[in-house]
């Protein structure tokens, strides 16, 4: 469990860790009351990505910051494990 005042980077740092369990081949589980799995998703490729949640989220991202969100999108589709709950 993990707890703090809003806006002081609690999504983004379990998001990170729960991407780090991925690549060293573990099963993490993401549980979330806050957000949709859909939105963790949105998070979780911008992370990835390093596109800007802000832009993703407002649909202003430029050409290249969509080419980034593909190759994403890609690697994301390579992990195995993990569940968003």
């Amino acid at each position: 469990i993990l707890a703090a005042l809003p806006k002081r980077g609690k999504t983004w740092f379990l998001i990170k860790a729960f991407l780090e369990r991925i690549r060293k081949g573990e099963n993490p589980v993401f549980f979330t009351l806050e957000l949709s799995k859909e939105d963790i998703v949105g998070r979780l490729l911008c992370l990835l990505s390093g596109v800007s949640y802000n832009s993703y989220y407002k649909g202003t991202l430029m050409p290249v910051e969509w080419k980034r969100l593909e190759a994403a999108i890609a690697e994301f589709g390579t992990f195995s494990g993990g569940h968003i709950v």
